[in-house]
């Protein structure tokens, strides 16, 4: 298919053509003629074309995204919060690639949000962000202070936050030089414990377990 057909086919008001095309563009080499379209597709109201778009921007054109920082990080975090799985995963994802500012975009984000359900994806964004080891105290900082919100949603997403960054995990993300991690272990231990008390769910005992007990560990490891 030659690029001013893909073209005729992404403008199409037809979402099953549009879809069709996209999933054509994974397998298919990156044109600068496609990449305004699949930018414009972020604003579609069909979330598998969103998906779709945003997961041939990630993956083919992470150049063009990054040099795009600007224009696309807002619409990124706008995305965090469209309660689609796979879209808020590629949008924390895009966020990564368009660079170290993406860090201190959520944090304020983080800081400035009223909503909950946005504070939460705020925080579950920067724990998976690329360049948190850029701003360890910042980035470690924002999301403590979380742990104590009212909401246990946010305090779940500050929990698994600090948990994937801890040097407990096999992640790296932070090491033990990057940040002193001993006194948030202990609140850590104290929201595990209260969150295990609650937890009905098989996985979520497991998982909630495998956390205390590396926490429980940390002096042996």
């Amino acid at each position: 298919m030659d690029t001013q057909e893909v073209i005729r086919r992404l403008s199409s008001k037809t979402i099953e053509e549009q879809l069709a095309v996209l999933r054509n563009l994974l397998s298919e080499a990156p044109s600068p003629e496609v990449y305004p379209l699949l930018l414009a597709n972020l604003t579609s109201q069909d979330d598998s074309v969103v998906f779709l778009s945003l997961d041939i921007l990630v993956k083919k054109y992470p150049h063009a995204v990054h040099q795009d920082a600007v224009l696309l990080t807002p619409q990124l975090v706008a995305l965090l919060t469209t309660n689609h799985g796979p879209i808020v995963d590629r949008a924390i994802w895009g966020l990564s690639i368009t660079g170290p500012d993406s860090v201190r975009i959520l944090i304020e984000y983080i800081l400035q949000s009223t909503d909950d359900n946005h504070l939460e994806m705020g925080i579950w964004a920067l724990g998976k962000n690329a360049h948190i080891r850029q701003y360890p105290a910042l980035v470690v900082d924002t999301v403590r202070a979380q742990l104590s919100n009212i909401n246990p949603q946010i305090r779940n997403a500050a929990l698994n936050a600090l948990m994937g960054m801890c040097p407990l995990r096999p992640f790296h993300r932070l090491d033990a030089e990057s940040y002193n991690f001993e006194p948030v272990y202990g609140e850590l231990q104290v929201v595990a414990q209260d969150f295990l008390e609650l937890e009905t769910t098989r996985e979520g005992k497991e998982w909630l377990g495998r956390y205390l007990e590396l926490l429980d560990n940390r002096n042996k490891l």
